[in-house]
């Protein structure tokens, strides 16, 4: 007892812990199956931890019904005192359940398990002998329940702790990329002015060229910000991407984006990935649309997809209408600054950049993302 009680109160292995209440319950009672019963957030009692029973058939598969306050189990809860039951009784109230009856159980003694402000459940000794326990025993068992209500509580308070940093960082993450997307606006319209004082061609289209690029970044940290997708340090990458498309379309294309600029996820495709891969994944894409806008022209929409596999790896695929890359073009010995920027974020590896014709007319740029960035 005084090991369980050590466990009880420093916060031990939660298994660790039910392990041994089981073992002293067994001892104090000479019973060959005890179990415990928690009270699930609907108010069902699951059987999570038992000793001498086929724990496979029994934990986490096991329950009864909320509202059972009739059986001894729910009358344990519910009164907060000890049930005793036996299978020759008539009364369902302290009759052995029919499926203990089958098992050999002969006789139960449901001890409810206490919190400070709830009981967490019921532990339950099932004997193959009917007999009824003594005071002394049933004061020996209330203290192991009570042992682990103490414990239960512990447990509660940290996971409710854990909740509530997990929901802190969540906002923080969302405020931060509130502010860093306004920043990088305002980046952007920078730039953007700055290309119109330019004058000269080359520098101009550099400095809108890098306007549109801090833009497609601020769009990212947007779409973060609303939350829709992010889960804490995780995100839903479809889900992103669509809200991402939506906003680069109209960047684009302006008032016609809907229509010009189009993203399609794999059917079935629910992936969650780290953000700085999220945001990676969208960049890429910006940097397919923005390509693809740029030389297809108005040859039909611009289709973006998104693909997982193969393995762990994710793909985003452009395809266009437009005239297609000039014969011999090779993604990897390429100059231009987009085609670098790709291999960048792609990741680690060579070949990870594919291009191929679209029957009908049109080119099909695809990108395959490896899982470490």
């Amino acid at each position: 007892m005084l090991d369980l009680a050590r466990m009880a109160l420093t916060g031990g292995d939660r298994d660790a812990l039910m392990t041994e209440a089981m073992r002293v319950a067994a001892a104090i009672t000479d019973s060959d199956f005890v179990k415990v019963l928690e009270r699930t957030p609907e108010g069902d009692f699951l059987v999570t931890f038992g000793r001498g029973w086929n724990l496979g058939e029994i934990v986490g598969l096991v329950h009864i019904a909320a509202g059972a306050d009739a059986l001894p189990t729910g009358r344990a809860a519910a009164s907060g005192s000890a049930a005793h039951s036996e299978a020759s009784c008539g009364s369902p109230a302290t009759r052995v359940p029919g499926e203990l009856v089958a098992a050999g159980i002969e006789s139960t003694l449901d001890i409810p398990i206490r919190g400070a402000h709830a009981v967490h459940g019921v532990m339950q000794l099932d004997s193959r002998v009917a007999a009824a326990v003594g005071v002394r025993t049933a004061e020996r068992l209330r203290d192991v329940a009570d042992l682990l209500g103490l414990a239960l509580d512990a447990s509660a308070k940290q996971k409710a702790e854990a909740e509530m940093l997990t929901k802190a960082h969540a906002l923080m993450l969302r405020e931060v990329d509130h502010r860093a997307a306004n920043s990088l606006a305002i980046v952007a319209s920078t730039l953007a002015l700055q290309a119109r004082v330019a004058g000269a061609a080359p520098a101009s289209e550099g400095l809108l060229a890098a306007a549109a690029r801090v833009a497609a970044i601020a769009a990212v940290h947007r779409q973060l910000h609303r939350g829709e997708a992010a889960d804490g340090d995780w995100v839903d990458v479809a889900t992103l991407l669509h809200g991402f498309v939506a906003e680069l379309a109209t960047m684009l294309f302006g008032a016609e984006g809907r229509d010009r600029l189009v993203f399609a996820a794999e059917p079935g495709v629910a992936l969650l990935v780290p953000v700085a891969r999220a945001s990676a994944l969208c960049m890429i894409a910006a940097e397919l649309a923005t390509n693809a806008a740029k030389y297809a022209g108005t040859a039909g929409p611009v289709t973006l997809w998104l693909v997982a596999g193969p393995g762990t790896d994710i793909s985003i695929s452009a395809e266009d209408g437009g005239p297609g890359f000039p014969p011999g073009f090779d993604p990897m010995t390429s100059s231009g600054l987009g085609m670098r920027l790709l291999h960048r974020l792609a990741g680690p590896g060579r070949e990870r950049i594919t291009i191929d014709r679209v029957q009908g007319g049109g080119a099909r740029i695809t990108v395959r993302v490896a899982e470490s960035l």
